[in-house]
């Protein structure tokens, strides 16, 4: 079921923000192993995309979106979020399976 647009909501979307205990994992995850970390991040956007009651929204969660709520959702102090962000561009594409942003 695709929940009408709401009029409210800018073009662009709204930053989704994804919890500091997302961000705090995210970044212990990331610092131990960052391949690891983009297939935990790969995994996320499935489950929002593809593995819920609302994953038929239009348009779906892409990475991008998903990318500016993780910089929110991050540790005071993590200083990596500009190669996180390069690296998963390029690699969860090929663990999602398809474009995250379409």
């Amino acid at each position: 079921m695709a929940y009408p647009p709401d009029p409210r909501r800018p073009a662009d979307r709204d930053i989704t923000h994804l919890g500091d205990p997302f961000g705090r994992v995210f970044a212990w995850i990331w610092n131990d192993d960052p391949d690891r970390a983009m297939f935990f991040l790969a995994e996320y956007l499935a489950a929002l995309r593809d593995h819920n009651p609302v994953a038929d929204l239009s348009p779906p969660v892409r990475l991008d979106e998903v990318l500016r709520g993780l910089r929110l959702a991050l540790p005071d102090g993590f200083g990596d979020y500009d190669q996180v962000v390069s690296k998963a561009r390029r690699d969860v594409p090929g663990y999602y399976g398809g474009d995250p942003n379409a």
